[in-house]
């Protein structure tokens, strides 16, 4: 999901499918760190919190629900999406896929920004160099765990050159920084699609296809669908005559309202 200088998403050397997650976070205005670790088996979800007080717990245990997407209905999504004969063979083989989310819609929206999408590795020494640069240095007992992500009051002056990021980045993260900061920006599921992807291009160099991609993962919307991200064209490519990304949106309109989840079962074919 993001850098491991801030989380670790690992499977264990053995045992059935265990999938976790860990890593830290402030949520307080005291700094209260929690290290969460998700372990993801079957239809259940444990989750071990460590902190130093209750404080904010409410809102991690939230924040983890959105990132295991708990609130969908896969039985719903799986219907729908099966009508179409090209998705129906896929959503047999995964037919409780969830899109996955994200612990923080401004994180997500940097990382966005750098190129670390669905199927694009991006520059993850980038964004470590990001993190140790800029970051907040933290004592954990989790190996892995040294910082927290920077907040958008340290990037909207920082010189991120020093990270290696390129000056065009740059002005993008330093404008995203900056709505975010002044609330033009905020991360509320609360919202339309329409709105939401509206509001992520007004941030001059973030395209919509990136919007639909940070809708997708930080705001949680079921029909995000980042049409021009190029290993979903590929993948979609192999299978169908997809000439450009308008046309892969005119394909994706028989998965209306779950095209995110579409994107998935494409991505992970």
């Amino acid at each position: 999901m993001n850098s491991a200088v801030l989380q670790q998403l690992t499977k264990p050397e053995s045992g059935g499918g265990l999938l976790l997650l860990r890593r830290s976070t402030p949520l307080t205005r005291r700094h209260t760190i929690y290290f969460c670790s998700g372990a993801y088996t079957g239809s259940r979800l444990l989750a071990l919190l460590e902190a130093g007080s209750y404080e904010g717990l409410g809102q991690t245990v939230e924040r983890i629900r959105r990132i295991f997407d708990l609130g969908a209905d896969p039985i719903q999504i799986a219907s729908h999406l099966s009508r179409d004969p090209k998705l129906r063979q896929l959503v047999r083989r995964r037919p409780v896929l969830r899109v996955p989310g994200v612990w923080d819609g401004f994180e997500a929206a940097v990382l966005a920004v750098l190129g670390q999408k669905l199927t694009m590795p991006g520059s993850k020494r980038v964004v470590t160099r990001l993190v140790q640069v800029f970051g907040t240095p933290v004592n954990t007992p989790v190996r892995g765990l040294k910082y927290l992500f920077p907040r958008p009051e340290i990037l909207v002056h920082a010189d991120l050159s020093k990270a290696g990021i390129s000056d065009s980045s740059a002005r993008v993260l330093r404008k995203l920084a900056c709505s975010t900061m002044r609330k033009h920006l905020t991360f509320s599921t609360l919202r339309t699609l329409e709105r939401t992807v509206s509001q992520l291009a007004a941030v001059h160099g973030i395209d919509e296809s990136t919007a639909h991609y940070i809708a997708m993962r930080a705001f949680g919307e079921p029909d995000a669908f980042p049409a021009k991200e190029p290993g979903l064209r590929r993948r979609l490519a192999e299978l169908m005559p997809i000439a450009s990304p308008v046309h892969a949106i005119h394909v994706a309109e028989r998965w209306r309202p779950w095209r995110a989840y579409a994107a998935m079962h494409w991505r992970l074919s």
